[in-house]
C-alpha cells in the first residue's frame, strides 16, 4: 500500500508530486502521459515502462542504454514525416522529401 499524506484536506502520495523527476527520459515520458491522463495513472505507466526495460535487460543480459528506448521507430518516423508534409501542403507549399545520406 502506498504511503499517503494529507495536505490541505486532500490525500496525496509523496512520489506523485510535481517534482517527480528532473530531466530523465522517464520524466519526459511521465509528463507526456500525464498531459492526457491522471497523475497516478501516469506514474503507473512509467512504472510499467521501467519494469519492461528491466525485464528486457535481464532476458537479453544487456546493459542499459537510455538512447535505445528513446529512439523513434520507423513507423513513428514515417508518421511524423507525413504529418509535416501534409501541414506544409495545407499551408500552400509543394514538398518533395528526400533523405539525406
Amino acid at each position: 500500500m502506498l504511503f499517503t499524506q494529507r495536505i490541505n484536506g486532500t490525500t496525496t502520495s509523496p512520489g506523485l508530486t510535481t517534482s517527480f523527476c528532473i530531466t530523465t527520459s522517464f520524466c519526459l515520458y511521465y509528463r507526456k502521459v500525464q498531459a492526457s491522463i491522471a497523475r497516478k495513472k501516469a506514474a503507473v505507466a512509467v512504472a510499467h515502462k521501467i519494469l519492461a526495460i528491466v525485464y528486457h535487460l535481464f532476458s537479453e543480459d544487456a546493459i542499459y542504454d537510455d538512447g535505445r528506448y528513446n529512439r523513434l521507430s520507423r513507423k513513428q518516423e514515417d508518421h511524423r514525416l507525413n504529418m509535416a508534409q501534409s501541414t506544409l501542403k495545407n499551408l500552400g507549399y509543394q514538398v518533395q522529401l528526400t533523405p539525406v545520406a
